[in-house]
């Protein structure tokens, strides 16, 4: 029984220096810490080549009195833990980020056992919403990468210590003419982030040369005035200074954007959009700033400090503080992102071609897209013609009614009616029945109804997509 199992578990062999501590035992740990599945998962994913699960100090919370005297780092894993140990209480805002416990380098990061569980838990692969750049929420199906991911960063950083960056000069609220010739540079490259208010207003505008000071701008203050009349000589600079630099952001799509279509400041030909580098480089994990820099700097997390809506002179000090933390930690991702891909010249392919369709794709969100209002509409109600005869064939095959696009009524067939194995489940523990474990379901079964109900939501998803409104 898991109450069975000891809290500390003796290092076997030379002990490495890195102790792991656990909330609790999880259900497959009855002989000892990290054993069964879990255990094999861990030990020949997230540990390093060299590096064996029996030369680390196992423990749970039971017993964290006194580390080992030869201590180097500690990774703590799960929310219980981190609140405990660290005095942190949301594990998303830690995890990866470095911390100190009794005076060594830390890693918060999730529990082995919720990473694990997680391996078949199906997505919600109809959602295609906006990525936030910010701060947003890890899905448990990226668990395990995530895991992965910090314990090698706790190892890198007891062999090699944190990477240390330089202070970096910061320039906020400067006078705007020292900000207008600071844009003067050509040939080089220009990071840039702005801060918006949802009334549509510029609230200010972050920017840096390569590793020089990071400039912030205020553009309007609480009250909706301008903080200088003479903007349009620094917007036209701004402008000026996106065509002759490579002009590097964390979601483009967004600021550049946006400076068009409210400013009218035109973007240049040359982007660098490290969220869409990050999606090239792990397809699958998330891509908002705050997880880039858990995984490419040594930095602290500031995504949990920004007040979008300034109400008093403080407020606005702490955005503009935090405009020049997103800027230079922007510095940081892109250059971890570039020495990443330097071996790999496929990599670096992909994400020129990335970057470089950027400015397409602004100009159609801008000016729009000439479609046939004729060809849309009989595609829509070809559409219609293809549901009604999928869902007609599934039910003569099902002999009953199962709506193809039901959370309920295609698992209750598969699974209750037929016997399938469930093969994934939703974060509720209920079973589900995505495209990809219908596809999963094909391989081994040679049933029909599994076709139609793909097609039914393939035509379905295909017409959501057309119902658009025309500007």
């Amino acid at each position: 029984m898991i109450s069975q199992v000891p809290t500390k578990v003796l290092p076997k062999g030379s002990y490495n220096g890195i102790t792991l501590i656990l909330s609790h035992a999880s259900r497959f740990d009855t002989k000892g810490l990290f054993t069964g599945l879990c255990g094999d998962w861990f030990h020949y994913r997230c540990l390093l080549p060299e590096t064996n699960i029996w030369n680390c100090e196992l423990r749970t919370l039971a017993c964290t009195d006194s580390l080992h005297k030869d201590t180097k780092g500690v990774i703590i894993f799960g929310s219980e833990a981190g609140s405990k140990l660290l005095d942190k209480h949301n594990l998303d805002n830690i995890r990866g980020i470095p911390q100190v416990y009794q005076g060594l380098h830390a890693i918060c990061t999730y529990a082995p056992q919720d990473a694990y569980d997680f391996t078949n838990i199906e997505g919600e692969e109809e959602d295609f919403g906006i990525p936030e750049k910010d701060s947003t929420p890890t899905s448990k199906l990226n668990y395990m990468f995530w895991v992965e991911q910090d314990v090698k960063k706790l190892f890198r950083i007891v062999q090699e210590g944190l990477h240390q960056v330089p202070l970096f000069d910061t320039r906020i609220n400067p006078p705007l003419t020292f900000a207008t010739e600071a844009l003067s540079q050509k040939n080089s490259t220009l990071y840039l982030d702005i801060e918006t208010h949802a009334s549509d207003t510029l609230l200010c505008i972050g920017f840096a040369f390569d590793m020089g000071p990071v400039w912030v701008v205020p553009i309007y203050n609480p009250n909706g005035n301008l903080y200088s009349e003479n903007f349009p000589r620094f917007f036209a600079a701004l402008a000026i200074a996106m065509r002759d630099n490579t002009v590097v952001c964390h979601n483009a799509m967004f600021d550049l954007f946006w400076l068009t279509h409210f400013m009218h400041i035109p973007f240049g030909r040359k982007t660098y959009d490290s969220m869409l580098a990050q999606h090239r480089i792990y397809p699958t994990a998330e891509k908002s700033l705050a997880h880039c820099i858990s995984l490419w700097t040594d930095e602290q997390s500031h995504k949990d400090q920004g007040n979008f809506d300034p109400k008093n002179r403080a407020q606005e000090i702490t955005l503009w503080g935090y405009n020049a933390l997103d800027v230079h930690v922007m510095r940081l991702i892109k250059c971890n992102q570039e020495l990443y891909c330097k071996k790999d010249q496929g990599l670096r392919d992909s994400i020129s071609q990335v970057n470089a369709s950027i400015p397409v794709y602004l100009t159609l969100q801008l000016q729009g897209i000439l479609y046939s209002p004729e060809k849309l509409h009989a595609t829509l109600a070809y559409n219609e013609r293809l549901l009604i005869q999928y869902q007609r064939c599934i039910d003569i095959l099902c002999g009953y009614h199962v709506l193809a696009t039901s959370t309920k009524d295609v698992p209750k067939y598969l699974y209750e009616r037929l016997k399938y194995k469930v093969l994934a489940r939703t974060e509720g523990g209920f079973p589900s029945c995505g495209r990809k474990t219908l596809l999963r379901l094909r391989l081994q079964h040679d049933n029909p109804v599994l076709n139609f109900i793909l097609l039914y939501r393939k035509a379905k998803k295909e017409n959501g997509m057309l119902k658009f409104n025309p500007i």
